[in-house]
């Protein structure tokens, strides 16, 4: 009896919310010209020592650095210390074996797992279908695409495998990589920008879940043996 009242204490202690999530908030500007038909790389560091990812926001600036810019050329992921691993954008609108993606030029977008606008891959289909470019700048809130195929092969019909939902659980700190492939040669893309926001808690409220239900299987075979 002592040790079942024991146990229902810690475990009443472990599952105490916290409250002591930090939002972490970082901008990177990068101004930089993604070579046409080739790759760049940006790796940034953030400080954030015994933090794990409970949210993520990212976000991206493109513009074009050469008319047309060509939006459905790029390919962009993002991964960090940790093993967390996200693909942001998959050649937008490419969904044949040999379609060439969204010929719109520039974005400025935050990327969101569970935004409302849905699937950053085929964007066009919420405001004037696959067929007819868009006249601005892609804004809003989009969900990432998620494809990790190869950008020469990747459908709209490929699974969404690879979206930010890797980084969560996955530790804050040390380097954050944007990896960014321009995947065909003809008018290119300049990034201006790219950010975090994250929602982090620390390694105790991290740990504190997987501790109670040990604790609470311990409790349950303590009371059938």
């Amino acid at each position: 009896m002592h040790l079942r009242l024991t146990i229902c204490c810690i475990l009443c202690g472990f599952c105490q919310p916290v409250n002591s999530a930090v939002l972490i908030n970082r901008t990177f500007s990068v101004n930089t010209t993604i070579p046409d038909g080739g790759e760049f790389v940006d790796v940034q560091h953030v400080d954030a020592p015994s933090l794990y990812t409970a949210q993520i926001q990212v976000g991206l600036v493109f513009s074009a650095a050469t008319e047309p810019g060509f939006n459905g050329d790029l390919y962009v992921t993002l991964s960090n210390a940790d093993g967390g691993f996200g693909v942001l954008l998959n050649r937008v609108g490419k969904n044949t074996p040999f379609g060439l993606g969204y010929s719109d030029s520039s974005m400025n977008i935050t990327l969101d797992d569970s935004a409302a606008n849905g699937d950053i891959h085929v964007y066009r289909q919420q405001y004037v279908g696959d067929s007819i470019p868009l006249t601005v700048t892609l804004g809003g809130t989009w969900q990432p695409d998620g494809r990790y195929v190869n950008p020469n092969d990747v459908l709209t019909t490929d699974a969404r495998t690879q979206t930010l939902n890797s980084f969560l659980g996955k530790g804050v700190g040390g380097n954050w990589t944007l990896f960014v492939a321009d995947m065909s040669t003809g008018g290119a893309n300049h990034l201006e920008s790219w950010s975090l926001s994250i929602t982090a808690v620390p390694e105790l409220e991290h740990s504190a879940t997987i501790i109670s239900l040990l604790l609470l299987g311990f409790a349950v075979y303590r009371r059938y043996h």
